[in-house]
């Protein structure tokens, strides 16, 4: 069984307002040892406003918004491909269920990743908090 750690940044703590500006990961086997590393940045969506304690947490600063090299939608594509790639896999990190994984399930819904929002749909009616428990 592979496992993902991850984190992201994001332009603040509400899921359903704010979005991922960077999302960082690293496979390993059952032993830890490295299989893969990721990591995205994305351009600012016209309708977000960053928080400026968000930016200051995160380092992430307006140059870096305007010349990152993925549009949001474009990121989040390149996740869902990631984490599909490596599955069965648990996905890992600090702070995950309450925060993480709220953030990307709120960015793989709107952005039509239909797989994911099966898995998602899955998940609300087994019950399971996590997306990575239902990614296969």
């Amino acid at each position: 069984m592979n496992f993902i750690f991850y984190d992201t940044e994001t332009t603040g703590l509400d899921w359903a307002f704010d979005q991922i500006l960077q999302f960082a990961a690293i496979v390993t086997d059952d032993g830890f040892n490295p299989l893969e590393e990721l990591d995205l940045r994305c351009r600012l969506q016209r309708h977000v406003l960053p928080s400026p304690e968000a930016m200051v947490v995160t380092g992430v600063g307006p140059a870096t918004i305007q010349t990152a090299p993925h549009s949001f939608y474009e990121m989040v594509c390149l996740i869902r491909r990631f984490i599909e790639r490596w599955t069965p896999a648990v996905l890992i990190g600090f702070n995950n269920v309450d925060f993480d994984e709220k953030m990307l399930r709120g960015a793989f819904l709107p952005n039509a990743q239909s797989g994911l929002r099966d898995q998602h749909k899955r998940q609300q009616s087994d019950g399971c908090a996590a997306v990575g428990a239902c990614c296969r």
